[in-house]
């Protein structure tokens, strides 16, 4: 569904009235949740984004196979980082999902 605002843009919702999230200039098409776990790879492949829900760090496996930490990430929001997995050590951020 669309609806144009004031100045003739148009700006699309979700049928249930909620905008649909913006990351790395495509949209989010589905989440899902994140259970940490040392050189595994997603099963859906590489993410979009990370949604972080509790702050703190993550340490992702990148699509060549090696590993970033990201410090302090803040909760609540969608970061766009591309990851092919979360590694369970050294991750403290909680209530992880991985956005495709």
């Amino acid at each position: 569904m669309s609806i144009q605002d004031r100045q003739g843009n148009y700006q699309k919702y979700n049928s249930d009235g909620s905008t649909p999230v913006m990351v790395v200039g495509s949209l989010a098409k589905f989440p899902k949740a994140v259970v940490p776990a040392d050189d595994t790879p997603f099963v859906d492949g590489l993410t979009i984004g990370l949604y972080i829900g509790g702050t703190g760090n993550i340490v992702v496996l990148n699509e060549d196979d090696t590993k970033t930490t990201y410090i302090a990430l803040s909760g609540g929001m969608i970061h766009p980082i591309q990851a092919k997995g979360i590694d369970a050590t050294n991750t403290t951020a909680t209530g992880i999902l991985a956005v495709y």
